[in-house]
């Protein structure tokens, strides 16, 4: 059974072969999950309160994720799990790349005191790539939370630099 529309967000508009116009949008259920599939009869696009025709076409789109991981003050001391902070938070770092689904991208970014913020991994979709990164990672010594928001930061300025509007984008902070 098809999920019902309950909000439908515009992500970019192209007017530039007006008065052909091309809108992106995400259709999303009740839950704020994609809706995947969406039939002719499902939209009625409306200008001037007439309803005009129009063509659609569903792509799925990846979506691109900065993690920024904090490796600064306490990151050795043990964690939840009492394993060490650093180790959990390669842990959940690694199993977020493991969630990754095709045309998705993710940028690696740590925060450490004597080299401040370093883009370890830049956006890419591969997955072996980006866990040798997450393995590869020791920890720093800051306690200063406005590295870590330098690290957020860029972490913001590249993914504005990669991709049109729309593309999902997200910034997960780890500290």
């Amino acid at each position: 059974a098809q999920a019902s529309i309950t909000q439908i967000i515009i992500t970019a508009v192209e007017a530039d072969k007006f008065p052909d116009v091309g809108i992106y949008v995400r259709v999303l259920d009740a839950e704020g999950a994609t809706v995947p599939v969406i039939g002719d009869n499902d939209l009625i696009v409306m200008e001037n309160s007439e309803s005009v025709e129009f063509t659609h076409t569903a792509e799925k789109r990846g979506v691109q994720v900065a993690l920024v991981l904090d490796l600064g003050a306490g990151i050795t001391s043990r964690g939840a799990t009492n394993a060490s902070r650093i180790d959990e938070m390669k842990a959940a770092a690694s199993r977020f790349v493991d969630t990754m689904q095709p045309g998705d991208a993710v940028e690696l970014i740590t925060v450490q005191p004597a080299r401040n913020v370093t883009v370890v991994q830049p956006l890419t979709g591969d997955k072996d790539l980006l866990k040798t990164a997450i393995d590869a990672l020791k920890p720093g010594y800051t306690s200063s939370l406005t590295q870590g928001l330098t690290g957020v930061e860029q972490a913001v300025n590249d993914l504005k630099a990669a991709a049109g509007p729309q593309v999902a984008q997200a910034v997960l902070f780890f500290s």
